[in-house]
């Protein structure tokens, strides 16, 4: 197998939090609308959320990589992406379950350029959650 055909199955982003809440909190303090589109911006020292309303406002909400349990970037350049930023606050929040919290993983690119959110209930070890978000 060439070299170039490994590059493009590895993902650009694979990082782990342990806790969504604080996540969660962030970008609900950017959600000005039901329907609301946001663009996400991955580099080497986080993820930046950032939303427009009528190209007037603008608010970013900063990730720093040292938030997360594990953090490993390889693509080259920053890729952007974009998200239903109501669809990904209410999944994430789907993961705010007192006294259950796991792991989740966010992985970019996942399968049709999709970004991807792996979730496992530590209390079940066999229950996996699979959550994918088309890039706009």
């Amino acid at each position: 197998m060439s070299s170039s055909a490994v590059e493009t199955e590895s993902p650009d982003l694979v990082c782990e939090l342990d806790n969504v809440q604080g996540m969660v909190d962030a970008l609900t303090s950017v959600r000005w609308k039901r329907h609301q589109d946001a663009v996400l911006e991955l580099s080497e020292h986080g993820i930046v959320l950032i939303v427009e309303d009528t190209g007037c406002l603008q608010a970013k909400v900063y990730l720093q990589r040292e938030l997360f349990v594990r953090y490993e970037y390889s693509a080259h350049g920053r890729p952007r992406f974009g998200v239903s930023l109501g669809l990904f606050v209410d999944c994430l929040n789907t993961f705010c379950i007192p006294g259950h919290s796991g792991p989740i993983e966010f992985q970019y690119p996942g399968p049709d350029m999709q970004l991807l959110l792996k979730y496992v209930l530590i209390s079940l070890l066999s229950s996996i959650v699979y959550f994918m978000f088309p890039s706009s």
